[in-house]
């Protein structure tokens, strides 16, 4: 029996609010979507280190990463980050923590519709028990090779990760100043929902995110039914370099561009930004002749849009041609490359009138149970759209990265600068607006040299907005 998603299920828990999720097993990797009864927990295999062994004063350790579609064996070096055995601990303006060993149960009170073995719950959780806070990460620095899925493992990527990406960004604008992040890994999200005497267990698994409120990135552990299914590939978030990278990416867009918070209607618990599309809460599938409700139209759609591609470019501009590369990654290889002018299925990256039309729609989308197919009220799929438009742009320039770096960092600080007037437009007009103001941006950052080059692209990549009207930050005429 297939999944149902859209309306069915509300919000996911606090702790992980990457929107709604089915709670039916499904039959395909499209339909997957996050929730599992079989966790897959990472075991800490530094948990003695000799006398020896701890004093060693290695600071290069191997681990394998996901290099365009295959694995390699990295010497990662790890001298900005650790300091003795702790790992994260040395540049405390980066990464304040590397935890561990993080559980909690978040409890629902549900409904059970035993005709179509469907659950429903409460948006939030009616208690939440917090089980472990975490300890952390201890890498001894006498052991060099790590084996692969284990929890050092997983922090030394991830560390390794966000490290260059923020050596990249600073090199391109030095003065910026970004707050450090905790890193969580192989957090155990318990969600139980209950009905009279019925219960239902299941963890939040196969994912990564950003969670503003707090400045964390998470990785979620990998579950059993997706590597069955083949979710991603069977490859772990943390072994691949984009997704880490990706994540930071969305720290900096919050720490750049405040003000967007505003735009979120109720409480910012609802605003962590998940790696993983499958199972968007506005796209549903064809069973039981179901049919979505109105779906709503939201101001802050536009953003998390933005977001999304933004974090994509910090990848992209951040990591090395191979590294960021998703060659193997089921649904996301073509789909989320910034170098793709296309998606899985061929359809063209660009904000078409259709497309503008169908994000904005009041009407949830079918699937055709096909991941290539873009859904373009997802907005992983738009932010493609002004990834890749963003990088054409910058193309007719430079094929400099630390200069697009630049470039799309001082966006979204312009982006910030012009909160008000964003504010005063409608939903309908923001997310053309914003790239009006990319298209500024390039054009002032390279006085104006080739801005006809410019407008030709920014018109053909969105041709659902006018870059002559009164919400254009750059006329095109």
């Amino acid at each position: 029996m297939k999944a149902r998603l859209g309306i069915v299920l509300a919000a996911a828990t606090l702790l992980s609010s990457c929107g709604p999720q089915t709670l039916r097993k499904s039959d395909s990797v499209t339909e997957y979507t996050r929730q599992s009864e079989n966790p897959i927990i990472l075991k800490s295999t530094h948990k003695n280190c000799s006398d020896i062994l701890a004093q060693s004063n290695n600071k290069e350790f191997k681990v394998s990463l996901l290099i365009n579609g295959a694995y390699e064996q990295r010497f990662l070096d790890m001298s900005n980050t650790l300091l003795g055995n702790n790992l994260g601990k040395k540049d405390s303006s980066l990464i304040l923590s590397t935890q561990f060993d993080i559980s909690e149960i978040n409890k629902y009170a549900a409904l059970y519709d035993s005709k179509r073995n469907v659950w429903k719950k409460n948006r939030f959780p009616s208690q939440t028990i917090r089980l472990k806070s975490g300890k952390d990460v201890s890498i001894c620095p006498g052991i060099i090779d790590n084996s692969e899925n284990t929890i050092e493992s997983a922090s030394l990527a991830t560390n390794f990760l966000i490290d260059k990406t923020k050596t990249k960004v600073l090199a391109a604008i030095p003065e910026l100043r970004i707050s450090a992040v905790d890193i969580k890994i192989n957090p155990l999200y318990r969600s139980e929902l209950i009905h009279k005497k019925r219960k239902l267990i299941q963890y939040d698994t196969d994912n990564a995110f950003y969670r503003p409120y707090d400045k964390t990135i998470q990785f979620l552990p990998q579950s059993k039914e997706a590597l069955e299914k083949n979710v991603f590939g069977g490859h772990p978030l943390w072994e691949i370099p984009m997704v880490a990278s990706h994540e930071y990416g969305h720290h900096i867009f919050s720490e750049l561009y405040p003000e967007h918070f505003q735009f979120y209607r109720k409480n910012i618990l609802e605003s962590a930004n998940c790696f993983n599309s499958l199972g968007d809460h506005e796209h549903i599938y064809h069973s039981d002749n179901y049919r979505s409700e109105k779906r709503k139209i939201r101001r802050i759609d536009n953003f998390r849009a933005l977001n999304e591609g933004f974090a994509d470019l910090i990848s992209f501009y951040s990591l090395e041609r191979n590294e960021s590369k998703l060659t193997g990654v089921n649904c996301m290889q073509r789909n989320r490359e910034v170098s793709s002018s296309r998606y899985g299925d061929g359809t063209n990256k660009a904000f078409t009138n259709q497309v503008k039309m169908n994000f904005y729609s009041e009407v949830a989308n079918l699937s055709d149970g096909n991941c290539s197919t873009p859904d373009f009220q997802s907005i992983h799929t738009v932010g493609a759209i002004f990834a890749y438009s963003t990088d054409r742009l910058l193309s007719v320039y430079t094929n400099n990265k630390r200069l697009k770096l630049k470039v799309i960092l001082t966006w979204i600080q312009n982006m910030s600068s012009n909160h008000m007037i964003f504010k005063s437009m409608s939903t309908k007009d923001q997310f053309g607006a914003a790239y009006s103001l990319m298209l500024k941006t390039v054009n002032e950052e390279f006085s104006y040299s080739k801005s006809i080059d410019a407008c030709k692209i920014a018109k053909r990549q969105y041709p659902g907005f006018d870059f002559n009207s009164a919400n254009s930050f750059n006329k095109c005429n």
